[in-house]
């Protein structure tokens, strides 16, 4: 029997129970491969009913009680409603640009991170946690409609729908709630968008695209995009991959309360975190050559003295060479801020002094050691 939330099955409830019109059909089907689901359900609708309209709705997704009436009038005959993915950062399941990747062998898409509010937007692709579409563009896309030939079944349906000749569509005003312990809404987006808005390190990052396009005189959003790390990775776009992650930007965040202090830094070639600093009345050394993209982004000094703060962003490979650099600059106060396996700072007599997680550390230089 399959089992689902007691929010959603009461969400769903109130949603029949006001939008239910004579001659609707449900369609359920136990737990398969969901591709296959997704296909059978359709051609029930295809085969065996004189149905308008299909309507995706995921069980894990509850619609607002007017989504029905809400999607129908805008006139769009392929519509999706605005829910958001369960975890963080919890970014809306709407997607933009189609971009086919060799490496990977499937189309790659970039997700909308910041959709209008109440508005009908056109997109590529979207979840179809909640999504209405009418019986001319069913009929008229390729069967079978869903297929694991991409990163998720719904791409591959709404690729079909394009190559019909049909546009897709999202309403940000139907906002849906995903459930997982706890029912996820655009509210939990926007706060976490607030939260990461006010990290500067997360908020230089379009500003990296930019620069990086201006330098290389082409656009490199989508080749940023689509790179994935080879055997033998570019420096240029490994770096430019890992500081445009908001998952880095996290973890700088315990640096922005660095303010007027001289640094040395190691693991920082495209001057991503240098550049955020020294706007905060830092001076810089670093103890590598940026790279040169990195050189025109930020301002390194060679000469500095009685620096206060290290910061380690990368996994050198001489480990015991960089702490023992940081060792001679840095004085008996001075903080480390290191994002990598910290052995090699105890033997050469550093003390830990904080783990906030498996991350991140923090050391100080020990008098006695």
């Amino acid at each position: 029997m399959p089992q689902v939330f007691s929010e959603w099955a009461f969400g769903m409830m109130r949603f029949l129970t006001d939008n239910w019109v004579d001659g609707d059909v449900i369609t359920t089907r136990p737990p398969v491969l969901i591709h296959l689901a997704r296909q059978e359900m359709l051609d029930i609708f295809l085969d065996e009913t004189d149905c308008e309209w299909l309507m995706w709705i995921d069980d894990d997704v509850v619609p607002p009680m007017d989504a029905i009436d809400t999607l129908l009038k805008t006139g769009k005959q392929c519509i999706s409603g605005l829910y958001h993915y369960k975890y963080e950062p919890y970014s809306p399941v709407w997607y933009r640009h189609p971009v086919w990747s060799k490496r990977k062998g499937m189309m790659t898409y970039e997700q909308i991170w910041n959709p209008p509010s109440d508005e009908v937007i056109e997109i590529a692709s979207s979840g179809l946690g909640c999504m209405i579409v009418h019986r001319d563009v069913l009929k008229k896309i390729e069967q079978p409609a869903f297929a694991l030939t991409e990163k998720a079944e719904d791409h591959g349906f709404t690729r079909r729908v394009r190559e019909a000749g049909f546009k897709i569509y999202g309403h940000s005003g139907v906002q849906c709630t995903h459930l997982t312990t706890m029912g996820v809404t655009t509210g939990h987006w926007l706060a976490l968008n607030a939260y990461m808005h006010s990290n500067p390190f997360f908020t230089n990052r379009p500003d990296l695209i930019k620069e990086l396009s201006a330098f290389a005189g082409r656009d490199m959003t989508q080749e940023v995009r689509l790179w994935e790390e080879p055997d033998e990775p570019d420096p240029l776009l490994r770096y430019v991959d890992r500081d445009v992650s908001p998952d880095f930007a996290e973890l700088c965040m315990s640096l922005v309360d660095v303010t007027d202090s001289n640094i040395l830094i190691y693991g920082d070639p495209l001057g991503s975190v240098s550049k955020v600093l020294g706007t905060r009345g830092n001076k810089i050394k670093s103890l590598e050559p940026l790279l040169e993209f990195g050189s025109q982004r930020c301002t390194i000094e060679d000469n500095i003295s009685n620096v206060k703060v290290g910061i380690v962003l990368d996994h050198p490979s001489n480990p015991n060479l960089i702490a023992h650099q940081l060792w001679d600059g840095l004085t008996w106060d001075s903080t480390v801020y290191f994002i990598m396996n910290h052995d090699h700072l105890v033997s050469q007599g550093f003390k830990i002094v904080k783990l906030p997680d498996e991350r991140l550390g923090i050391a100080t230089k020990e008098k006695n050691g």
